[in-house]
């Protein structure tokens, strides 16, 4: 059973019973008083609830208790009882009219105000979505800005194939823009699980040539944007780096991947099955790879790199996060 129609037709009841009760007083009462007054109530309810025509039902029910507590005084209907009575009743007309003026006058107010909640909302959500709009702006302009010094610290040291290292930083910004791009604030924070499992996935897709196998340990992080971009930009440098110098031709490159918290420490260990590499007598300055991961660690998160050789590169990466 619906309830509101239920409601209704319980509400509607009770005020033709009040009507009813009022009127059998009056008719029981009518020698000493009458009950005019009284049969406003139930007008005012019926019309205010349930609108002008319920109002005038409620009105006639009304005329004929007032018409035969009339009689029941003079025994018959006499023309200045009724013209009395009319009157009365002309009275309760303009009360329903001015009440139904009242309940008009109200609801349009009502729909004022939710009108003005509409345009406050449409016009914060427009707010936003220019805010938005200029946030992508200004982080695909320092996106580029990066790239470009990226660029221009490679023509500097002539390091290998510009165009590789292009490609490879487009596909850091590719990923972290896939996870990002619906969400301009800063303060949500991102899977770094999915997000580094989508990076790894994107990386060796464009060395399908390669024979490579990786290998990530499940773990639950969220990290904030700028901690994200700096993970993809480690993996790719360290990838990169498994590709570029670790991979034989002849062997499968194996590379395992695990990251994990300690406290506010991040924790990232990477190793591969190459041959390794004499790491700390690279000049970071010589080495584009290598600056880059230390002014990651080193600069940007005050953390520490160990790196060690033991059936391939084994790099001990600490991040100090804010966590």
């Amino acid at each position: 059973m619906d309830k509101a129609g239920f409601y209704q037709r319980r509400n509607i009841s009770i005020i033709i019973l009040i009507t009813l009760l009022i009127g059998i007083t009056d008719i029981y009462t009518t020698t000493d008083f009458k009950l005019y007054q009284f049969y406003i109530v139930p007008i005012f309810f019926s019309v205010y609830f349930y609108g002008k025509l319920f109002g005038f039902i409620i009105c006639i029910l009304s005329y004929s208790c007032i018409l035969y507590s009339d009689y029941m005084i003079d025994g018959k209907y006499s023309l200045l009882s009724i013209w009395n009575d009319s009157a009365v009743v002309i009275i309760y007309i303009i009360f329903i009219f001015i009440i139904n003026e009242v309940k008009k006058k109200n609801q349009i107010e009502k729909e004022k105000e939710i009108l003005k909640e509409k345009v406050y909302y449409l016009d914060n959500t427009v707010k936003q979505r220019d805010l938005l709009i200029r946030e992508m702006y200004h982080r695909l302009k320092n996106n580029i800005n990066e790239l470009i010094s990226f660029i221009t610290l490679h023509e500097i040291q002539k390091d290998g194939d510009i165009i590789d290292l292009i490609r490879n930083k487009l596909y850091v910004y590719s990923t972290l823009f896939n996870k990002l791009c619906y969400d301009f604030n800063d303060d949500t924070e991102v899977d770094l699980y999915e997000f580094t499992e989508d990076f790894i996935k994107t990386f060796t897709e464009t060395v399908k040539h390669k024979s490579i196998k990786t290998s990530l340990n499940k773990f639950e992080f969220e990290a904030d944007h700028a901690l994200t971009k700096s993970i993809g930009l480690l993996l790719n440098e360290l990838l990169t780096n498994s590709v570029k110098y670790a991979y034989n031709d002849s062997n499968t490159l194996k590379i395992n991947i695990n990251i994990f918290q300690d406290g506010n420490i991040l924790k990232l260990n990477y190793k591969d099955s190459g041959q390794g590499f004499d790491f700390y007598n690279i000049n970071p300055e010589d080495h584009l790879g290598v600056f880059i991961i230390n002014s990651i660690v080193k600069e940007e998160y005050k953390g520490r790199i160990e790196y060690k050789i033991d059936n391939g590169s084994n790099f001990y990466i600490e991040l100090v996060a804010d966590k």
